[in-house]
């Protein structure tokens, strides 16, 4: 039997029920709707007493009509082929999806696995129902998406997406990343589905120009995210991966591990979250503000996406030689406080100086609560040696102390303290008040050390025999009139040295060898209000 049909979809799943036709029972979808026009043919064997049903015609205006709380996804506007032949279903047309254009193939088999092909030019705005998970924040993706369903009446089902985000801005404020339209990018990932919930993302990637980026995410009952698996994650001085799990009480925790990581991506980040949880870090090189400080191990805690306290070690061939510890305060300031085994081998490791050979000590900043930056602090280092420091030997010279230059030049000048201040304001250092203390050799230094325009402008005292000088500065009343202010003595020289890092210029003055103390306060007092006078002219 041949017949014609124009009707629409609702009044010809209803006849076909009537038929008692199992086979469309088992595909039929009350939440379509729209208009059919098709040839019926209905082939009957009376030897066997069954009817069998072949179609084939043009889908009109199709939409899936869905409540968008449970599933977000608008299909509408279908147009298209259809045929329903030897019970298998294809489909092929055009229609829209969450306003995006789209190419939809459509194949089911005997055996009622459901396969779906989509290829769209997809708005970024079409991914608004993942809220805060919509990476895109522009532009348009070229969109291929494969839908799997190995049997139509079971709810589990599969979407492997692949995308081309060329033309997509992108944004993920949790790593600080940016990429703009027009550079290279691809998403791709196996989306896993019970019903209409999302349960699990597997092998989510992301790769371009400068992130490489492949993780799992696993969501709960309700469909908030449970945990997130990074299996890797790579961004030039990042190379670590990381799982992270959300608590009962909303509470998150995040550890991380790898090769290597650049913190100094994850501090400045401006967000308005509000995020409880805590922060464990294993890493074999961490990266911060351009220093390698080598192999860490941290814990932290987080109240308000704001770290409260932290706790680590950094270590040198497995053995811990650095301690850190941070406890955010009521008060204004707060401390971070790190305690050294090896201060010259730490400065080694950081490749800032190699000059500095030993020492044990600590340093201490005081990190301002509201800026969360280091607005002061306070150093004590002991028994180390400084060797073959060009500054030190430049002023030696300039001193004549050809003794002292031959010992800065082989085994290095000792020291049993080095104890002082400093203030942080803008990008400038200043020196407060710094001490250096030897059997041989003693300094005080002050000044300003601009860290942006890479200067300095330090002044102080270069004492040779210091513990002869020492004793003297020990003895009531003659102690302070001889060698003036404590820790400078009767034999020394003020020093100045000004201009680049790399090559700054020294003087001395060469009348103030053999000035007593108090003599050589009074004359750095007269030039400083000299100074000051001369500065209120100038104003």
């Amino acid at each position: 039997y041949l017949a014609k049909i124009k009707t629409n979809y609702n009044k010809l799943r209803t006849f076909l029920e009537k038929l008692e036709y199992k086979k469309f029972e088992r595909i039929s979808m009350s939440e379509l709707q729209g208009d059919i026009e098709s040839n019926l043919i209905i082939e009957y064997s009376e030897l066997n007493n069954l009817a069998n049903y072949n179609f084939n015609g043009k889908l009109k205006n199709f939409n899936l009509i869905k409540d968008k709380q449970d599933f977000p996804v608008v299909v509408e506007n279908f147009n298209g082929d259809f045929s329903y032949e030897n019970s298998i279903l294809k489909i092929e047309g055009n229609t829209e999806i969450n306003k995006s254009p789209a190419k939809v193939s459509v194949n089911l088999d005997k055996d009622y696995k459901l396969l779906i092909d989509v290829n769209t030019k997809a708005f970024s705005s079409s991914f608004d129902f993942l809220d805060e998970y919509n990476f895109l924040k522009s532009g348009t993706t070229i969109l291929n998406m494969k839908i799997v369903k190995d049997n139509f009446s079971d709810n589990k089902w599969s979407a492997t997406v692949n995308g081309n985000l060329y033309n997509n801005k992108v944004v993920i404020d949790e790593v600080s990343y940016r990429k703009k339209e027009k550079q290279k990018g691809l998403l791709k990932g196996k989306y896993l589905f019970e019903g209409l919930n999302l349960k699990k993302v597997e092998n989510l990637t992301l790769i371009t120009n400068d992130i490489i980026m492949v993780g799992d995410i696993f969501l709960d009952e309700d469909g908030y995210i449970d945990k997130i698996d990074i299996k890797d994650f790579v961004r030039e001085l990042d190379n670590y991966s990381a799982t992270l799990t959300y608590e009962e009480n909303d509470d998150f925790k995040l550890a991380i591990k790898g090769s290597s990581i650049n913190i100094s991506n994850y501090l400045n980040e401006d967000t308005s979250d509000n995020a409880d949880g805590s922060v464990e870090i294993t890493i074999d090189n961490f990266y911060m503000n351009g220093f390698n400080f080598g192999s860490v191990k941290v814990a932290s805690s987080v109240k308000n996406n704001q770290i409260t306290n932290l706790i680590g070690d950094i270590y040198h061939q497995n053995n811990s030689y650095v301690f850190l510890n941070y406890n955010q305060e009521d008060n204004i300031l707060s401390k971070l406080e790190l305690s050294f085994k090896d201060f010259g081998l730490f400065l080694s490791n950081l490749k800032f100086s190699d000059k500095l050979l030993y020492g044990n000590g600590d340093i201490v900043f005081n990190v301002d609560n509201e800026t969360r930056k280091i607005v002061s602090g306070k150093y004590l280092i002991k028994d180390f040696s400084i060797k073959d420091a060009s500054f030190l030997a430049r002023l030696l010279q300039l001193a004549s102390f050809t003794g002292l230059l031959e010992i800065l030049a082989n085994e290095g000048i000792p020291f049993t303290n080095l104890e002082g201040t400093f203030r942080v304001e803008d990008t400038s250092l200043f020196i407060d008040d710094t001490r250096f203390k030897g059997l041989s050799l003693g300094a005080s230094t002050r000044g300003i050390i601009d860290l942006e325009k890479k200067s300095l402008d330090l002044s102080g005292v270069l004492i040779p025999a210091y513990a002869i000088n020492d004793i003297i500065n020990k003895i009531p009343l003659l102690g302070k009139i001889i060698t003036g202010i404590e820790g400078e003595g009767i034999i020394g020289f003020n020093y100045k040295a000004k201009g680049s890092y790399d090559n700054p210029e020294y003087s001395i003055n060469p009348f103030s060898v053999l000035t007593p103390g108090i003599i050589r306060s009074i004359f750095n007092d007269l030039e400083n209000s000299s100074k000051d006078s001369s500065n209120k002219i100038t104003k």
